[in-house]
């Protein structure tokens, strides 16, 4: 009788660091196997020596963790992607297929077939007396798909799938039965919006702030670098009065892509109440290396009039028994890796 279930290596190729994540499931519950961060050296100085660098920290971060098996799984930027939301009347879904290859066709012209699809269905509506059902679509370049294949082949590992990052990062937090919920991840050049409604989502998008501009503005308005951040989280945490007090102070500092980020996720809320698909969000969660920041939780809460927390993936899925050591901080970086490690042990 099997007992124990790993699932595949989980691999989060992020722009700034390379995350490995293993999970065990035993008797029905879920332990964390290993997981491993690696950073990748900055100052590359074209798109070629960056990936060279990013290959290397990827190899770098499995030889140091402690996993099992050669299967991998791993996910596409979202940025690097084209998502399109379509609304099919009802006789066209017999041959959805063809409906989203002439999309594409209409999208990238003779390139389209150097381009993948894959799609969910969200919702039904009613355009002018006609039934529709909303289908969310992503095309991803060929060329991003073989990369990362590539790179799993160079480690001597196995790809069972390639997610969308933006599915896999809100997947540990996905509920059926439970309304609509915003998830944002700040990533380092950008952020990622994904929205969730009775656990599917219904809407992606890529927002052009990322924590590199929130730190960058921290660094400059009141010379704080990362560790000086992170001490101060340490410091925060149980002392109300201290994190208050420093709530105070980011606030100017960060006004303008506070402002930025604010503005970027309302748009996609309006958008999606418009379309009957977030009805209902009254909370957001926040992921990603700059979502810890100290009080930058309740600053984004108080610009859009909602309750805003950083997320903890691991506490969402019931996993925080025996966390490796590299898991006691910062938990909210792993929701990528987390949601992949997640889809692999269901396939």
């Amino acid at each position: 009788m099997l007992f124990a279930r790993r699932s595949p290596i989980a691999v989060d190729l992020g722009t700034r660091a390379v995350k490995l994540l293993q999970l065990v499931q035993r008797h029905g519950e879920l332990f964390v196997q290993d997981a491993v961060c690696v950073e990748i050296e900055p100052g590359a100085r074209d798109a070629a020596e960056r990936a060279l660098r990013a290959a290397h920290a990827l190899k770098l971060a499995y030889r140091r963790g402690e996993f099992r098996g050669r299967e991998a799984i791993g996910a596409i930027a979202l940025e690097r992607t084209t998502t399109r939301s379509l609304r099919v009347p009802r006789h066209e879904l017999e041959d959805l297929q063809g409906t989203i290859a002439r999309d594409a066709d209409e999208l990238f012209g003779p390139e389209a077939e150097h381009y993948a699809a894959q799609w969910l269905q969200v919702g039904e509506r009613i355009e002018r007396g006609e039934h529709r059902t909303e289908i969310l679509c992503c095309y991803a370049p060929q060329a991003a798909i073989r990369e990362s294949l590539d790179g799993f082949a160079e480690l001597g590992l196995s790809a069972t799938a390639l997610d969308l990052d933006a599915c896999a990062m809100a997947r540990p937090f996905a509920r059926r039965g439970e309304g609509a919920l915003a998830l944002l991840e700040l990533g380092a050049q950008s952020a990622r919006v994904c929205l969730l409604r009775e656990g599917e989502p219904v809407l992606m998008r890529v927002l052009s702030t990322g924590g590199e501009a929130l730190l960058a503005r921290l660094r400059e308005r009141l010379h704080l670098d990362r560790r000086a951040l992170d001490e101060l989280a340490a410091e925060c945490a149980g002392a109300s009065e201290r994190a208050e007090e420093l709530e105070r102070a980011f606030g100017g500092a960060l006004e303008a892509p506070l402002e930025a980020l604010a503005a970027g996720l309302s748009e996609c809320l309006r958008y999606a109440a418009a379309s009957g698909a977030g009805r209902g969000v009254e909370r957001v969660l926040l992921v990603g290396g700059a979502a810890e920041i100290p009080g930058f939780a309740p600053l984004l809460g108080a610009r859009l009039q909602l309750s805003v927390e950083v997320g903890d993936p691991f506490r969402a899925i019931g996993a925080t028994g025996g966390l490796p050591q590299s898991l006691r901080r910062g938990r909210s970086t792993y929701a990528t890796a987390l949601g992949l490690a997640l889809r692999g042990l269901a396939a």
